[in-house]
């Protein structure tokens, strides 16, 4: 997706990082797990070219968080 609008606001581009490295972060836990093939999610993950990508990357990003929040530490 295209998003060289943010070059334009730093600090649009900065929150922008931020959700990006939250993202990455939270792909990488979520590969560690084997729920998903890794292959799989680096695809999706490299070749977003509408919302509905996207929105399969939030996806994976909430079920990590909930599973984190569900079934880690306890």
């Amino acid at each position: 997706m295209d998003f060289t609008f943010l070059a334009s606001s730093p600090s649009l581009k900065l929150n922008f990082d931020l959700v990006r490295i939250f993202i990455i972060e939270n792909l990488n836990s979520l590969k560690k797990r084997d729920f998903f093939k890794s292959e799989v999610i680096d695809e999706w993950w490299n070749n977003q070219k509408n919302e509905y990508d996207c929105v399969k990357i939030w996806q994976l990003v909430t079920f990590e968080l909930w599973y984190q929040k569900y079934f880690e530490n306890h």
